[in-house]
């Protein structure tokens, strides 16, 4: 599978009126012609008016031929591109592919309950995703499984801005949070193992705080 990651800023206050866009149009539009979701998400702390989708394809013939569809149907020219008028703006697009140790990202979250996820994109210096990666498999997931916390989706950038990871981590909400990520920078495997193996690998490091919609992950 590949993964469409879409990065948008909505207009302050007009998040909620995008959602209902894309929940009441967008998806139905998109589940037709064979693409899924692999996740949505709106920010909650950290840039703000921020909205990340992932759309999941079978390949780039998929992605191309299900995006020429979606922008041919008549419900998307007549009724979704309307509707979003003055919604979005900006736009930012990369393909990535998942970390082999992570599960399709359309199968991770078993109910449409919003949650609270804790969204990381990291800056990882040319060359060294595969020591970084890795690292993550061998000794921070574990970590963070042992001490309860869920994997919500974990890419890598293949075209678009290079070099780049996207990890994102479920919660039930911040004090679920709060606790368990003291518990994970305390846990003597973190400190002693994981850090001097990621240390010098990561040029810059990017967090912030989303809610799911509550139509992830979809149909």
């Amino acid at each position: 599978m590949i993964y469409d990651v879409r990065t948008y800023e909505i207009a302050p206050g007009r998040v909620p009126d995008y959602m209902k866009n894309v929940k009441e149009i967008a998806i139905p539009i998109r589940n037709d012609y064979g693409v899924k979701l692999g996740g949505w998400y709106h920010s909650e702390a950290g840039p703000l008016n921020q909205v990340v989708h992932i759309w999941a394809y079978e390949d780039i013939k998929h992605m191309v031929e299900g995006a020429e569809a979606v922008r041919a149907d008549k419900r998307w020219t007549g009724e979704y591109m309307p509707a979003n008028l003055g919604l979005v703006q900006s736009q930012r697009d990369s393909i990535s592919v998942q970390a082999p140790f992570a599960p399709e990202s359309y199968e991770t979250v078993e109910s449409a309950e919003p949650r609270l996820y804790d969204m990381r994109i990291y800056d990882i210096k040319p060359g060294q995703i595969p020591v970084y990666m890795e690292a993550v498999e061998q000794v921070g997931l574990p970590i963070r499984e042992e001490l309860g916390v869920k994997l919500a989706g974990w890419f890598y950038s293949d075209v678009g801005t290079l070099n780049q990871v996207m990890h994102i981590w479920a919660y039930n909400d911040s004090d679920d949070l709060s606790r368990k990520m003291r518990a994970v920078y305390q846990h003597p495997g973190w400190t002693g193992e994981y850090m001097p193996r990621v240390r010098g690998v990561i040029d810059v490091q990017r967090d912030q705080l989303m809610r799911g919609g509550d139509f992830f992950p979809g149909p």
